[in-house]
């Protein structure tokens, strides 16, 4: 799951920030659109057996931190819940947590992106 980690560290600063997003930034939106399908292949890998707690800890602690440097709220609390979920070994949790956040940014693209 290196690539979630290497779209998280290059684009997750700049690219949740809510100017870059409403300014309809091209490349953002891109980005957001890469961090999402990067999400939901993570979670295909969990549910699927092919990704243990162990390959993904480091794509979640990555996306904790992108949480905590934006500063969303929203975000923070659905970060939290997949780690919560990881930590405890609970594999649908992990998933249906995953999803929760790929809804979240899925919302925000189509919402201000064009």
């Amino acid at each position: 799951m290196k690539r979630l980690l290497a779209l998280t560290l290059a684009f997750g600063l700049m690219v949740f920030s809510a100017t870059a997003v409403q300014a309809n930034d091209e490349e953002a939106c891109q980005a957001l659109d890469e961090l999402s399908t990067a999400l939901d292949e993570m979670a295909t890998g969990v549910h699927n057996d092919e990704l243990s707690p162990e390959d993904v800890q480091e794509d979640v602690d990555a996306l904790k931190d992108m949480a905590k440097a934006i500063k969303d709220g929203t975000l923070t609390a659905k970060v939290n819940k997949i780690s919560a979920m990881l930590n405890s070994r609970n594999q649908e949790g992990f998933v249906n947590a995953v999803d929760e956040l790929v809804d979240y940014i899925d919302a925000e693209v189509e919402e201000n992106c064009p």
